[in-house]
């Protein structure tokens, strides 16, 4: 996709007595929705801390939407950065998804900056065809009557131990990792359109056919949005949470079945591990491909495909799973790319001890035995594979599967059967409570169950073809 030739950059040196405090980046946007061109034109300021222990001349922002394969034909284009009012050039990187900002004179540990840029967004057409293995996720995609906004806007690339994460999007997986920031967020869209975003509503207003919503969240990954027509909210206070879901008419049934699943799930999770990450969980229903589910901050999408069929086991599993990542992705993030299984493990062998106490003991078990059989398959059709391979590592979203969410889970419970539950959810705690608001090193979640147990897991990780 082309790009402007030549964007204007300028840096902005700002101290914020919060930004301070919670020393952890700060969003500042103000967004104005097109909904019938699906476009989003913004604003956002980024005040940033240098948190890490060296210098940095330059700060890298994801554009993800520039990545054809998950995002299909949406884009985001930058009209201007600016950086103190003087214009430097930046450079674009890993096909238009990754933004080099220079800053005129190197940010020491614990110094702060502000970037101001201003940008369009354009969502992708919805396109129905889920079995074209190449067709974009959805996330990003105006339908007849949603507009799903996520990753929408630059995000600040995540800084790990070896670096800026900035690994090329892959056409199957996620993409999306990110610090966890706080957001203030002025929308502005059509009146008469519903919007289910991350974060609490503080402030709103409307004139000349427009409302404008402000939103303001800490501690999150991502501000996502849908703005939609003609869906039916449906709410419960569950634990610390209130859980909102936003169906179609006709797929009551679905979000009769989705508040169950989440409710329980949630209470399982808030007593096995932690405290919600959020106070507020939305769960929405919208036209997605080649996915059932993703997870944003406090953000829920469930395929309108799967809704239509609520009663199934799989579908349970899709929103156990969902929510479980609001543990293991919202709260406790980790680098997709890399090391893919930290979450993904997680949060599909959590939907399996939710079915354990939800559903009949042979269900659970027959999932469980589906699992083991479908990594034994892939492990011995792709030998050189592994659990803890890299997203790169796997030829095909199937392997990547059976490798990840399938071989993931039969791993973890051959973990919990050898330690024991109380070792083994003490030990998930602990990695919660450890690295929540943070991304955690690879190494982490095996260490919490060796330090819980006190005992090697050498045979294990041998016996799933870990790294030792």
């Amino acid at each position: 996709m082309g790009r402007e030739s030549s964007i204007a950059v300028a840096c902005l040196v700002a101290l914020l007595a919060s930004f301070v405090v919670f020393g952890e980046p700060h969003y500042s946007m103000d967004l104005s929705v097109d909904f019938a061109a699906g476009t989003v034109l913004g604003s956002l300021r980024l005040d940033y801390r240098n948190a890490t222990d060296l210098p940095q001349t330059e700060l890298f922002f994801r554009l993800y939407p520039n990545a054809i394969h998950i995002y299909g034909d949406a884009s985001l284009r930058l009209l201007a950065v600016e950086v103190g009012g003087s214009s430097v050039e930046p450079r674009l990187f890993v096909e238009d998804t990754v933004l080099m900002v220079p800053l005129f004179i190197p940010l020491q540990p614990g110094e702060t900056t502000s970037i101001e840029l201003t940008f369009k967004a354009s969502a992708s057409s919805h396109v129905p065809d889920p079995q074209d293995e190449l067709l974009n996720y959805g996330i990003l995609t105006k339908s007849e009557g949603a507009l799903v906004l996520t990753s929408f806007y630059p995000i600040l690339a995540a800084y790990t131990e070896e670096g800026w994460a900035i690994d090329p999007p892959f056409p199957f997986g996620d993409a999306l990792s990110a610090e966890t920031a706080s957001y203030d967020v002025r929308l502005t869209f059509p009146s008469g359109l519903t919007s289910i975003t991350t974060g609490k509503l503080v402030e709103q207003t409307s004139s000349f056919g427009s409302t404008t919503h402000r939103f303001t969240i800490d501690q999150a990954r991502d501000f996502s949005a849908v703005l939609a027509t003609g869906l039916m909210e449906q709410t419960a206070s569950v634990g610390t949470s209130t859980l909102h879901v936003w169906f179609t008419p006709g797929h009551s049934n679905a979000a009769r079945r989705a508040i169950d699943v989440a409710s329980a799930s949630i209470e399982l999770f808030e007593l096995l591990i932690a405290p919600s990450p959020f106070d507020d969980i939305d769960i929405v229903e919208v036209p997605l491909n080649r996915v059932a589910g993703v997870e944003f901050s406090g953000l829920i999408l469930v395929s309108s495909s799967y809704a239509a069929q609520p009663s199934t086991t799989f579908y349970d599993i899709i929103v156990s799973h969902e929510i479980a990542h609001q543990w293991f992705y919202a709260g406790v993030g980790n680098d997709p790319i890399e090391s893919p299984w930290l979450d993904e493990s997680l949060a599909t062998y959590l939907s399996y001890v939710f079915l354990e106490a939800a559903a009949p003991l042979r269900t659970a078990a027959r999932e469980l035995v589906g699992w083991q059989s479908t990594f034994e398959r892939a492990r011995a059709e792709h030998p050189d594979a592994a659990i803890d391979s890299p997203l790169y590592a796997f030829p095909d979203s199937s392997t990547y599967s059976a490798f990840v969410y399938s071989g993931g889970a039969a791993m973890l419970d051959a973990i919990r059967r050898e330690i024991g539950d109380a070792a083994f959810f003490a030990a998930l705690a602990t990695y919660y409570a450890q690295y929540e608001h943070h991304l955690a090193p690879e190494p982490a979640l095996m260490a919490a169950f060796e330090e819980a147990c006190a005992c090697s897991l050498a045979a294990i990780r041998s016996e799933f073809g870990l790294d030792p």
